[in-house]
């Protein structure tokens, strides 16, 4: 069905050491724009250097990407881990040229820092100009921590959704769209490893997620969790703390709950709840990975 929509552009900003976040905040902003924004008539498109930048010369490398990005750009996403960047000649870094860019031509600018634990090898120079960096900017802009790839994504998508809302970037008001149209409850399993205090990668994270992209609260959730192998004993090969009864997932938000697989197996998902009054069921097969 052909529809009118309003396209925005995303600038993914960051250091080289961002990869994983990088990859993560891409992958959600265009789920976003599948889940959510279609509804209101709002894609957003990322951009990011590595995919999106075209090779030009006659000026500074830093110029030439502000000509191409963050000039075109609706909204700026920037996040940092544990490095700066490099001098730009006009400003400590890429990313922080950027983010002054986007200030002073009034684009939405969204800054983050990362809390994850920090790498072994980290630079020692470079994290301490990053910490004065964010000290600096704080008198600036309102900034935000994660803990993660997804958290940060989460974040994002988060921000995106107020800026959409504030500079009225949607074609369809959510109140009118039909019931019927509400899409289905999104469920996956998250496994976040990272590296202890001696160097060791550990489980950080293990859960199994629901998300609700829908602005309509989910009620009376309830739902079972299938199909895991059985172990000696005869029971399911897996640690699941499920709740305990129906749950609420309100709009546009996502629960979660821990799940640790001991082995790897396609679940199935029998779920129920109520959506504006009315009764939805639906049935998924993900996998989990142990």
């Amino acid at each position: 069905m052909a529809r009118e929509i309003t396209a925005i552009t995303v600038l993914i900003a960051s250091p080289s050491d961002t990869r994983e976040a990088r990859e993560e905040v891409r992958d959600q902003v265009f789920q976003w724009s599948i889940n959510a924004g279609l509804r209101r008539g709002v894609v957003a498109l990322p951009w990011l250097y590595e995919r999106n930048a075209i090779p030009m010369a006659g000026d500074r490398p830093q110029a030439l990407i502000n000509q191409q990005a963050v000039d075109d750009a609706d909204v700026v996403v920037a996040f940092f881990n544990s490095r700066l960047g490099s001098d730009t000649g006009m400003d400590v870094s890429g990313t922080a040229e950027e983010i002054r860019t986007a200030q002073e031509r009034g684009r939405p600018v969204h800054v983050y820092f990362s809390e994850e634990p920090r790498p072994r090898n980290i630079d020692l120079d470079q994290a301490a100009a990053l910490e004065r960096f964010r000290a600096e900017i704080q008198g600036t802009v309102l900034t935000g921590s994660y803990s993660s790839a997804s958290d940060l994504a989460h974040k994002v998508t988060s921000a995106l959704e107020r800026d959409v809302e504030d500079n009225e970037w949607t074609t369809i008001a959510a109140s009118t769209l039909p019931m019927d149209h509400a899409p289905n409850l999104q469920w996956r399993h998250v496994k976040e490893r990272s590296p202890n205090s001696r160097g060791k990668m550990v489980t950080k994270r293990n859960e199994l997620v629901v998300t609700n992209p829908s602005p309509v609260d989910v009620e009376n959730l309830a739902f079972e969790l299938s199909g895991a192998p059985l172990d000696s004993n005869g029971k399911p090969a897996m640690r699941f703390e499920g709740p305990d009864g129906p749950v609420m997932v309100h709009g546009d938000s996502e629960k979660s709950w821990r799940l640790i697989p001991l082995r790897s197996f396609e679940a199935t998902i029998d779920a129920n709840w109520t959506q504006g009054g009315r009764a939805h069921q639906q049935t998924r097969t993900i996998r989990i990975e142990s």
